[in-house]
This record gives structure tokens, C-alpha cells and sequence, in this order.
């Protein structure tokens, strides 16, 4: 049997060099384009913790308009704090975590208060909870739950409503630490 000879030795090397490549490309996930928006208004809200490295930068930081950009839902539901059914509108925190580029298993969510709940990604990813910046069409302000809220969709899934889900319904919302 004869050997395959140098040009066939190169293109096997090749071939193994190819697959090493594509295997740590694909453990290690498509890199996005990374090109951080900068916030033009006041700052609502910094996303830190275990995110993407953009150009050195190792949080987020949104104005409104920024949060805006991002794809936004609308979710109708009832909560303890209000009468009646009411629309929010806003982005599905697991739409911002991916965003930004979030890999943990935790998002802290801080308050302007320093109030502040846990929320494991595995529930955002199960539900579709809002972190809102609008009621019934509305910019929050900061004294009426302002500027962002986090929203669970209590009427869609009344199981949800639980004294821990309460508490992990923060306004005032300032900053997400992903964990």
C-alpha cells in the first residue's frame, strides 16, 4: 500500500487544524459584533456581572432610548399594587440578558433604593417577564415605580403569584448584576 505522500500528510493537517477550529468556535459561541451603544441621556440602568467582554468593557450602561432600541413586548396584567389589568411595556429581561451577552445562572436586580431581589435565568428564561419602562403607554416616573419595573405576567400565569414573586417585582429598578 502506498503512503500518501507530503501533499496529502499537509492536507490532513489541514483537515484537523479545520475541525479543532470549528469544535472551540463552536463551544465557545459565534462572537457578535460587539458595538456597545453609549448612552446619550441620563443612565436608567447598568448590566454587569458575567457578560460579554465588549472592547474592554465588562458592563452596560442604557439611557431610555437605549432600552427602547432593544426588542420590546407588552405584557396585560394584574398585580397587588394596582385595581385592575394594566399594559406595561417594556423589554423580556432574557432578551437583555442575551443583549449583552449574559452567561450566568443569577440576575441581581438592584433598586435606586439598594433594595434588591434575586431572579435565577432559568425562570426569565421560562417566563416572560417584563422589565418595563411604560404603563398604559407611559414613561414610568421614578416616584410611580420609575423608571424601570420588573413585571411578571401574574394573569397569564397565576401561579406566579406568590409573596417570593412580590418580592422579586422591583421598581425603581437601577442595575442587573448576572451572577
Amino acid at each position: 500500500m502506498r503512503g500518501i505522500g507530503r501533499s496529502g500528510q499537509v492536507l490532513s493537517a489541514f483537515v484537523v487544524f479545520a475541525a479543532f477550529l470549528l469544535l472551540h468556535v463552536s463551544a465557545q459561541g459565534v462572537a457578535r459584533d460587539c458595538h456597545p451603544v453609549v448612552p446619550t441621556g441620563p443612565v436608567v440602568l447598568t448590566v454587569d456581572g458575567l457578560i460579554q467582554d465588549c472592547e474592554g468593557q465588562f458592563e452596560v450602561k442604557f439611557d431610555l432610548p437605549g432600552l427602547r432600541a432593544l426588542p420590546a413586548e407588552e405584557v396585560l396584567t394584574r398585580n397587588p399594587w394596582e385595581k385592575t389589568k394594566v399594559r406595561y411595556r417594556g423589554v423580556l429581561l432574557r432578551d437583555l440578558v442575551t443583549a449583552v451577552g449574559g452567561h450566568g445562572a443569577v440576575l441581581r436586580i438592584e433598586a435606586l433604593d439598594d433594595y434588591h431581589s434575586d431572579l435565577d435565568v432559568a425562570d426569565v428564561e421560562a417566563y416572560d417577564i417584563l422589565l418595563a419602562y411604560e404603563r398604559e403607554g407611559q414613561t414610568l416616573p421614578v416616584r410611580d415605580k420609575g423608571p424601570l419595573f420588573v413585571v411578571f405576567p401574574f394573569t397569564d400565569v397565576p401561579a406566579l403569584e406568590t409573596q417570593g414573586r412580590y418580592a422579586q417585582s422591583l421598581w425603581q429598578v437601577s442595575r442587573i448584576t448576572i451572577k
